[in-house]
């Protein structure tokens, strides 16, 4: 059904992104195993509309790549055979479920499969009354499921948003006068730049914990440097490397290889790649302010490791007439933005909500 082969790869760690470029594609699972773009190299790139399938690593990852794309170490690329006479983007999506499951069967082990057993690898496929592979119910079958997916994914965005606005008090987006002062003050402000370590203490911990020490029904959260699901990999019930308590109202979890920050309020493991941020001052919308002017200077690294680039960023905040971090003039920002983002949400809701339930009573 498809010529297989191991793709000409780069190694991402030499390779360097630019902002417009071809696809380069990684063993990762964020943005389609996309890790960033990169410049023509002196081969070709792979051919668009065909399938990326992860060799080793802890979790294989199965893609559908619809833009020209050079690869790293370890991926193998499956371009479909005449044999399909129709090939389109819901036929690779449900293809890919019957090619996921083989490679899956090889996660929790860094070593992975041979290129012989992908390629011997018996898929099951639907076929017509005259014995043809049926393409159109392929299509029509992956498009129900996700026509579906929209529906359970609106009616649990309007339950949570329901929820949220009450219990953050937001469903009033009426500004204060200091929320009103924080927006049109903000480029009249005195900022003075402070150090990672002036803000945030670095925690170490010799837990190294990953997804297959997961449990079902775990108490305790593993965090890792995925950005998915909030950063957490599954649940154990290992004794916590980290606790929270009420002189330690939360901590600041940062992935490594993802450069993406977690808040956490209860009681955590970690997994390898992440670094455990202990803030000096625990007030939850300085860190946000913090976290989201720090992101921004935090370059792209694709999967490198981004902490090293990361822990040396000098970040810019506003101070008091008296020289101290200006934390009343940051939560009154903090909550003018939530307000104001909250207004379009808010119409958005009221629009929809009716229709929304109409649709979950079908």
């Amino acid at each position: 059904m498809f010529d297989i082969v191991g793709t000409k790869s780069l190694d991402s760690n030499a390779v360097d992104f630019v902002e417009h470029g071809i696809n380069f594609v990684g063993r990762t699972f964020e943005n389609n195993g996309i890790q960033g773009k990169i410049k023509k190299q002196k081969f070709e790139p792979n051919a668009p509309f065909t399938i990326t399938a992860t060799v080793i690593g802890n979790y294989k990852y199965v893609k559908y790549q619809k833009e020209p794309y050079y690869c790293s170490q370890n991926i193998n690329k499956l371009t479909p055979k005449p044999i399909f006479i129709k090939w389109s983007e819901k036929i690779a999506i449900f293809l890919m479920t019957n090619i996921w499951r083989f490679v899956s069967m090889y996660d929790g082990q860094q070593g992975g499969y041979k290129l012989d057993d992908i390629k011997n690898h018996k898929i099951k496929l639907p076929i017509t009354a005259s014995g043809e592979i049926d393409f159109d119910f392929m299509e029509s079958f992956i498009a129900e499921l996700e026509a579906e997916r929209v529906r359970e994914l609106e009616a649990e965005r309007v339950r949570e948003l329901e929820a949220y606005l009450k219990a953050s008090g937001l469903s009033d987006t009426t500004l204060n006068p200091d929320e009103k002062s924080a927006l049109n003050t903000w480029n009249s402000r005195i900022w003075q730049e402070f150090r990672i370590g002036d803000l945030f203490d670095i925690k170490t911990t010799s837990q190294k914990l990953s997804k297959k020490d997961s449990v079902e029904n775990g108490k305790f959260p593993i965090y890792s440097a995925e950005s998915q699901n909030g950063g957490i990999c599954g649940y154990c019930n290992e004794i916590p490397a980290f606790t929270i308590s009420n002189e330690k109202p939360f901590f600041v979890i940062f992935g490594d290889h993802t450069k993406a920050f977690n808040i956490v309020k209860n009681d955590f493991c970690v997994a390898d790649n992440v670094k455990v941020l202990e803030p000096k001052f625990f007030n939850i919308k300085f860190i946000l302010f913090i976290i989201a002017v720090w992101q921004k200077g935090i370059p792209n690294l694709g999967y490198a490791r981004h902490w090293s680039v990361a822990k040396n960023i000098q970040i810019k905040l506003p101070i008091t007439a008296s020289g101290e971090i200006d934390f009343d003039f940051m939560e009154s920002f903090i909550k003018a933005i939530q307000k104001e983002c909250i207004k379009g949400v808010g119409s958005y809701l009221s629009k929809n909500i009716a229709t929304t339930k109409e649709i979950i009573k079908r």
